[in-house]
């Protein structure tokens, strides 16, 4: 099933990392309350040694901007479950009190997507936007994130908005006509 879902979705990760030309991410909800990556694309800036491939790899929930908008879907009583009291900091701007981190899900939540921004690593920056099907529920999370000093705050909108149109079609290519069935 994974395969076929990544078959299907790769051409549109792949034009989106090329106009964007940063890493592009797709990862899906997973049982656990956690996510799995499961797709990856590169923008034309990734040469020779700088490849990573991210698919199969765990990202903390609380430290990630796929993490936020997977937390974001859930009531903060789950959230308080889920989650250490005290969170791990990754570097001096991971949000590591719950309360905090409480507010920004809210946020994320009001807005439609994620920004982590040195939060998992230095120099990092990382926009996400859920993918949902027809009813709603989140299915996936379209992901970006490039080296600020390349992809900083001054490129957000215009990615959030790529991201979006990305977002529809990735929707358009797993259901057919918006009728929520998946396409066969």
């Amino acid at each position: 099933v994974i395969r076929g879902l990544v078959s299907r979705v790769q051409p549109a990760l792949d034009e989106l990392a090329a106009e964007l030309s940063e890493t592009v991410t797709l990862a899906v909800p997973n049982s656990g309350h956690d996510f799995d990556l499961i797709a990856e694309a590169t923008g034309p800036h990734v040469v020779g040694a700088a490849v990573r491939n991210v698919v199969g790899e765990h990202f903390p929930l609380h430290a990630s901007s796929t993490g936020k908008v997977l937390l974001a879907e859930l009531p903060p009583e789950r959230v308080r479950e889920l989650l250490p009291e005290k969170l791990e900091a990754f570097t001096s701007r991971t949000i590591v009190d719950r309360e905090v981190l409480l507010r920004e899900l809210a946020e994320v939540r009001e807005q439609g997507y994620s920004v982590l921004d040195n939060e998992l690593e230095e120099e990092l920056l990382s926009l996400s936007r859920p993918v949902r099907d027809a009813a709603g529920t989140l299915v996936a999370v379209l992901t970006v994130d490039g080296p600020r000093y390349r992809f900083g705050r001054d490129r957000i909108p215009g990615a959030l908005q790529s991201m979006q149109q990305t977002v529809g079609r990735i929707t358009r290519l797993l259901w057919d006509a918006g009728d929520g069935n998946p396409a066969s």
